[in-house]
């Protein structure tokens, strides 16, 4: 990772880890693969350096120590604040954090990634394309996004009436896209300052692979999806 001051364009990968998603009571990973925990996946393909100029891990807890000792050296672990690992804590605001951090840290980056380890798998080619995009468009917001053609039913108020928003499955002319900000969403650095604004200059990238943008935390426990993630990963840590 590069730790002077270019200001050349340099994109680094963001792991947020928080440990009361990933451990049950008795300090076990809660989500593996092939008994490795779920994070693992996502830094090794992040460590490949595709496009990234570095990885960093902003873990909540030294218990998960243990657990990342393999990779120093390969990422850099930075240790967040307590506070945020609360329940109104967003992602976002752990990529605040970092943004501020990097000084203190000695790292240079223009841009930081945001990659969460319940999306491991990503369409060949993603990282390279994410990092060509935003250095060629440097002032903006680049979402990965879901194309989806169905019709959803929306309620913005509780006190108001479920509104039908037609996907293009019945209207073509119709895009519907589901955010997807832990495939890889990038930011400007200067732009993680405690108010990110998605009507700022937003890129969006969309993503048609279905498997590539599932949650894998929530299909975990189903044996048949196991045995179908398991011919994805190939573990080089």
């Amino acid at each position: 990772m590069t730790k002077h001051d270019d200001l050349a364009f340099q994109l680094i990968g963001v792991v947020p880890l928080r440990y009361v998603d990933c451990f049950d009571a008795d300090g076990v990973p809660v989500f593996t693969l092939d008994n490795a925990p779920l994070w693992d996946f996502t830094l090794t393909t992040l460590c490949q350096k595709e496009g990234l100029s570095g990885v960093i891990v902003a873990y909540d807890d030294d218990r998960f120590l243990p657990y990342l000792d393999k990779w120093t050296g390969k990422c850099f672990l930075l240790k967040r604040p307590e506070e945020l690992s609360a329940k109104n804590v967003t992602v976002l605001n752990v990529l605040e954090y970092v943004a501020k951090a990097l000084p203190d840290e000695a790292i240079s980056a223009t841009h930081l990634a945001l990659f969460e380890q319940t999306h491991p798998l990503r369409p060949d080619g993603y990282l390279t394309e994410i990092s060509r995009i935003s250095s060629a468009n440097p002032e903006s917001i680049v979402v990965p996004c879901k194309t989806n053609k169905y019709t959803f039913w929306r309620k913005s108020h509780p006190e108001e009436a479920l509104e039908r928003l037609s996907g293009s499955g019945e209207t073509p002319d119709v895009i519907m896209l589901q955010e997807m900000l832990g495939l890889g969403a990038v930011f400007p650095v200067h732009l993680l300052d405690g108010n990110v604004s998605f009507t700022d200059d937003v890129t969006i990238i969309p993503i048609q692979e279905d498997w590539a943008a599932f949650d894998v935390s929530d299909m975990l426990k189903n044996p048949k999806v196991l045995e179908f993630l398991s011919k994805y990963f190939v573990k080089t840590v």
